[in-house]
């Protein structure tokens, strides 16, 4: 099975930002709940200013259900809330997934010094 990344590029309501992170986590539970494939994300923020949502889906389907739901409930509607421009949204397909296979003994996350 092939997962989906989401890549949104968005512009936040000045003044925002850090109610835009502190929506966040309640935002992502939702989607959690409400959101059939949801798999993961990450909020980045550009040097610019913009702000990119990362999204790991199961399936392009799973994607587009999700923005046909839109903001449906009250956690989502307070995050999206804080965006004051949609810049750009792509998908794209997943077709590698690192493992540790490129690492040196010691160097995965919590093993060794």
């Amino acid at each position: 099975m092939s997962h989906v990344v989401e890549i949104t590029r968005v512009a936040v309501k000045p003044g925002e930002e850090d109610a835009l992170v502190a929506d966040r986590p309640a935002m992502l539970k939702a989607f959690a709940r409400d959101r059939s494939g949801f798999r993961g994300a990450y909020l980045t923020r550009l040097d610019g200013g913009d702000w990119l949502d990362i999204v790991l889906w199961e399936t392009a389907a799973d994607a587009d259900a999700s923005h046909d739901k839109g903001p449906n409930l009250p956690e989502i509607g307070a995050f999206f809330s804080h965006i004051a421009e949609l810049k750009s949204m792509e998908h794209a397909n997943v077709v590698h997934v690192p493992g540790v296979e490129h690492l040196e003994p010691g160097q995965a996350p919590g093993v060794g010094s």
